[in-house]
Protein backbone atom coordinates (compact mmCIF):
# COMPACT_ATOMS: atom_id res chain seq x y z
CA UNK A 1 0.00 0.00 0.00
CA UNK A 2 1.15 3.25 -1.18
CA UNK A 3 2.15 5.92 1.62
CA UNK A 4 0.19 9.36 1.90
CA UNK A 5 3.35 10.65 3.13
CA UNK A 6 5.96 12.27 1.00
CA UNK A 7 8.87 14.22 1.26
CA UNK A 8 9.88 16.42 -2.01
CA UNK A 9 13.93 15.46 -2.29
CA UNK A 10 15.32 17.72 -5.55
CA UNK A 11 13.51 20.22 -7.91
CA UNK A 12 15.57 20.58 -11.04
CA UNK A 13 14.16 23.36 -13.52
CA UNK A 14 15.59 24.24 -17.24
CA UNK A 15 13.97 26.04 -19.54
CA UNK A 16 10.71 24.72 -19.96
CA UNK A 17 10.73 21.28 -17.97
CA UNK A 18 10.53 20.83 -13.91
CA UNK A 19 11.26 17.63 -12.09
CA UNK A 20 10.34 16.89 -8.81
CA UNK A 21 11.68 13.77 -6.91
CA UNK A 22 10.08 12.86 -4.34
CA UNK A 23 10.15 9.60 -1.87
CA UNK A 24 7.06 8.18 0.40
CA UNK A 25 7.25 8.17 4.03
CA UNK A 26 6.21 5.27 6.23
CA UNK A 27 5.54 4.22 9.69
CA UNK A 28 8.83 4.75 11.60
CA UNK A 29 10.72 3.40 14.82
CA UNK A 30 9.34 4.94 18.06
CA UNK A 31 11.66 7.94 18.69
CA UNK A 32 10.99 8.84 22.06
CA UNK A 33 9.61 12.20 20.70
CA UNK A 34 5.88 11.59 18.60
CA UNK A 35 5.22 7.56 19.50
CA UNK A 36 5.50 6.55 15.62
CA UNK A 37 7.07 9.30 13.53
CA UNK A 38 6.82 8.89 9.30
CA UNK A 39 10.15 8.33 8.21
CA UNK A 40 12.00 7.06 5.22
CA UNK A 41 12.09 3.19 5.31
CA UNK A 42 12.97 -0.04 3.08
CA UNK A 43 8.97 0.38 1.85
CA UNK A 44 9.84 3.87 0.52
CA UNK A 45 9.50 4.44 -2.82
CA UNK A 46 11.06 7.00 -5.10
CA UNK A 47 9.40 9.12 -7.33
CA UNK A 48 10.00 11.33 -10.47
CA UNK A 49 7.31 14.00 -11.40
CA UNK A 50 7.94 16.02 -14.61
CA UNK A 51 6.44 18.83 -16.31
CA UNK A 52 7.61 19.63 -20.02
CA UNK A 53 6.04 22.70 -20.66
CA UNK A 54 6.19 25.12 -18.03
CA UNK A 55 4.59 28.55 -17.72
CA UNK A 56 4.94 29.45 -13.94
CA UNK A 57 5.82 27.15 -10.76
CA UNK A 58 5.92 28.23 -7.32
CA UNK A 59 7.58 26.62 -4.28
CA UNK A 60 5.63 27.41 -0.73
CA UNK A 61 5.43 25.89 2.88
CA UNK A 62 2.67 23.56 2.88
CA UNK A 63 1.27 25.46 6.47
CA UNK A 64 0.88 28.38 3.42
CA UNK A 65 -1.32 26.62 0.84
CA UNK A 66 -4.67 27.28 0.15
CA UNK A 67 -5.86 23.82 -0.81
CA UNK A 68 -9.50 24.42 -2.47
CA UNK A 69 -11.83 22.35 -3.96
CA UNK A 70 -12.52 21.66 -7.29
CA UNK A 71 -9.38 19.21 -7.80
CA UNK A 72 -8.47 15.64 -9.68
CA UNK A 73 -6.38 13.36 -7.02
CA UNK A 74 -3.87 11.94 -10.06
CA UNK A 75 -2.03 10.10 -6.96
CA UNK A 76 -1.68 10.84 -3.28
CA UNK A 77 0.95 13.72 -4.12
CA UNK A 78 -0.22 15.02 -7.62
CA UNK A 79 -3.24 16.75 -8.04
CA UNK A 80 -4.93 18.83 -10.74
CA UNK A 81 -6.63 21.83 -9.03
CA UNK A 82 -9.76 22.99 -11.12
CA UNK A 83 -10.16 26.85 -11.38
CA UNK A 84 -8.31 27.52 -8.94
CA UNK A 85 -7.62 31.06 -7.18
CA UNK A 86 -3.38 30.58 -8.97
CA UNK A 87 -4.73 29.28 -12.37
CA UNK A 88 -6.99 32.57 -12.68
CA UNK A 89 -4.27 34.81 -11.33
CA UNK A 90 -1.27 33.41 -13.34
CA UNK A 91 -2.69 31.37 -16.12
CA UNK A 92 -3.13 33.88 -19.09
CA UNK A 93 0.41 35.02 -18.50
CA UNK A 94 2.11 31.87 -17.99
CA UNK A 95 1.56 31.35 -21.49
CA UNK A 96 3.86 34.10 -22.58
CA UNK A 97 7.04 31.97 -20.90
CA UNK A 98 6.28 28.46 -22.06
CA UNK A 99 8.73 27.43 -25.25
CA UNK A 100 7.11 25.61 -28.48
CA UNK A 101 3.33 26.42 -27.56
CA UNK A 102 1.04 28.49 -29.27
CA UNK A 103 -1.94 31.14 -28.28
CA UNK A 104 -4.56 27.97 -28.25
CA UNK A 105 -2.74 26.22 -25.33
CA UNK A 106 -4.84 25.05 -22.57
CA UNK A 107 -3.22 26.30 -19.26
CA UNK A 108 -3.65 23.84 -16.11
CA UNK A 109 -2.74 23.76 -12.16
CA UNK A 110 -1.05 21.11 -10.91
CA UNK A 111 0.01 20.78 -7.44
CA UNK A 112 2.25 18.34 -5.98
CA UNK A 113 2.16 17.95 -2.13
CA UNK A 114 4.65 16.82 0.30
CA UNK A 115 5.76 16.90 3.52
CA UNK A 116 6.49 20.75 4.53
CA UNK A 117 6.48 22.18 0.59
CA UNK A 118 3.37 22.46 -2.16
CA UNK A 119 4.66 22.75 -5.95
CA UNK A 120 1.93 24.34 -8.01
CA UNK A 121 2.78 24.51 -11.32
CA UNK A 122 0.85 25.93 -14.71
CA UNK A 123 1.46 23.67 -17.54
CA UNK A 124 0.34 23.53 -20.94
CA UNK A 125 0.60 19.77 -20.97
CA UNK A 126 0.27 16.73 -18.06
CA UNK A 127 3.31 15.74 -16.12
CA UNK A 128 4.36 12.16 -16.32
CA UNK A 129 5.41 10.22 -13.36
CA UNK A 130 8.20 7.46 -13.06
CA UNK A 131 8.56 4.92 -10.44
CA UNK A 132 12.41 5.23 -9.61
CA UNK A 133 14.70 2.61 -8.27
CA UNK A 134 14.84 2.10 -4.48
CA UNK A 135 17.69 2.38 -3.14
CA UNK A 136 17.33 5.02 -0.39
CA UNK A 137 20.25 6.70 0.75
Amino acid sequence: MESKFHIIDDINFSPNTLRIYLTSLHTGKPDGYIGLPVTVTEKSSRYLVEFEVVGRFQVINESFNEFEKPYEEITKFLFKMIDSKYLQQYGDSAKYFMRGTNSDTVIEHYAVYSEYFVVDVLSGTPPTIKILDNDID
